[in-house]
């Protein structure tokens, strides 16, 4: 995994309280940071999104030293896999529907590591804002 923070403006809460919302096209992730402020994340469009819980997830995986704090301590943040072999295996597929769709080369795959579950989003980008 290639990881980077997607979004370091914002520490997600060690008990995030994340809720999930989706419809055709887009899907609004709300969660509080480490300052108990509320927040909400939209992502448009988006190709596809999974969760798994955090005990069956290779969450060592998503420690990444930009998210190290100065005591030690793993901060968690919207992160981006930038190699993302999900990307690749939806293009793989998309070629044998729509040989000459191009959408998936604009999508991003960012990741959740909320407190009991993974969040894997692929969208083309999102929308923050306080709630």
């Amino acid at each position: 995994m290639t990881l980077k923070i997607a979004l370091d403006s914002v520490v997600i809460h060690e008990t995030p309280l994340e809720e999930i919302h989706f419809d055709t096209n887009t899907i609004a992730v709300t969660f509080d940071d480490a300052d108990e402020k509320r927040w909400k994340l939209t992502f448009k469009p988006y190709q596809a999104i999974q969760t798994t819980t955090i005990d069956c997830y290779p969450f060592s995986n998503l420690v990444i030293d930009e998210a190290i704090d100065e005591n030690g301590y793993f901060q968690r943040y919207l992160l981006e896999e930038t190699d993302s072999q999900w990307i690749k295996a939806l293009q793989d597929e998309l070629r044998w529907i729509d040989p000459h769709a191009t959408f998936l080369e604009k999508a991003h795959h960012y990741i959740f590591p909320f407190q009991d579950i993974v969040v894997e989003i692929i969208a083309w980008g999102y929308q923050l804002e306080e709630v």
